[in-house]
């Protein structure tokens, strides 16, 4: 077997903080991939193409398979790919990396906008004077609160802490530091709150065709709690969250973790699963908060085909 040629150190080291969970969060690994690449193209000092494209293929390949449930990752990699299909034949090192270059910014660019619509979109759907439950740590959720926050309308966050990574420490850290009134509750509490709660907001890691949502473990209790106490269950998701392969069967991977996060050196006898992500059915899921604005479940895969297939 033939040995692939080793990667540029900027993306083993994307590549390495993606899969330690140094670089967290669907939107945030899908940015850091295409600035490493972009940070391949400008540093590349060569005078072939080919080795160039064949440089920019490869970390594409490798970003991309860092962790499975990315298919936003996945999603703007590919474009990108197709980019590098057309500049295949193009003879000019500098004209490529031109071209390279000017469309991840493209993406970049696109990426922000968006970020900041479904923000926008997401602070007016929270009531005044809203009790929110969140879960894990979403960039997209908790700027969306923030933006409800500035707007007056937030008075107190529920936090869940999000075993086992605690990953709902950043986002009570994050909301603090923005003025947020924040509660940090155990996961298991949350049907002992939610009474209280007005909605319920939280990320996404993936969508799948029939409208369910992939996203951290312990998001499908939640969901099923908040049915239980009639409270709108709201996702946070860009619309390149949405898997368009899995119309054809193709289902997202739970990634399984090291046991150790769990449990570092457990009894013998005792064995740890230790699985990253659950599904939610869409019937849990009130509406997902997009760029596009509200969104149902069964309506997110035709809206996303208007957005980015046509």
């Amino acid at each position: 077997m033939v040995a692939e040629p080793p990667l540029p150190p900027i993306v083993e080291k994307t590549i390495h903080d993606i899969k330690n969970i140094k670089i967290q969060g669907a939107r945030n690994v899908a940015k850091e991939a295409l600035k490493s690449i972009q940070e391949v193209v400008k540093e590349y000092d060569g005078n072939s193409a080919d080795e160039l494209l064949s440089m920019i293929s490869l970390a594409a390949f490798r970003l991309m398979n860092s962790r499975p449930t990315e298919p936003m990752t996945r999603e703007l990699l590919s474009k990108l790919l197709q980019r590098v299909v057309t500049l295949a034949q193009q003879p000019s090192v500098e004209k490529i990396k031109k071209a390279l270059d000017g469309s991840i910014d493209e993406h970049l660019k696109k990426m922000e906008e968006s970020f900041n619509a479904l923000a926008e979109v997401g602070s007016n759907v929270i009531p005044n004077n809203a009790i929110i439950m969140t879960y894990c740590h979403s960039s997209t959720a908790t700027a969306l609160i923030k933006r409800a926050h500035e707007k007056g309308k937030v008075k107190e966050v529920f936090s869940c802490e999000t075993r086992p990574l605690y990953q709902g420490h950043i986002t009570a850290n994050e909301l603090a530091e923005a003025g947020v009134n924040v509660k940090t509750i155990v996961d298991g509490a949350s049907s002992s709150f939610m009474e209280d709660v007005d909605i319920v907001i939280v990320g996404a890691d993936a969508i799948q065709a029939d409208g369910s949502l992939i996203n951290k473990i312990g998001t499908r209790t939640l969901a099923i709690v908040a049915k239980e106490y009639n409270v709108p269950f709201y996702s946070a998701a860009e619309l390149f969250k949405y898997d368009a392969q899995s119309i054809f069967g193709f289902q997202e991977r739970i990634e399984q973790r090291p046991p150790e996060e769990v449990w570092n050196k457990p009894p013998k006898g005792v064995s740890v699963l230790n699985p990253a992500f659950d599904m939610t059915p869409a019937k849990y899921i009130t509406s997902y908060i997009t760029e596009a604005g509200l969104v149902t479940p069964q309506r997110l895969p035709q809206v996303f085909e208007d957005a980015y297939r046509v």
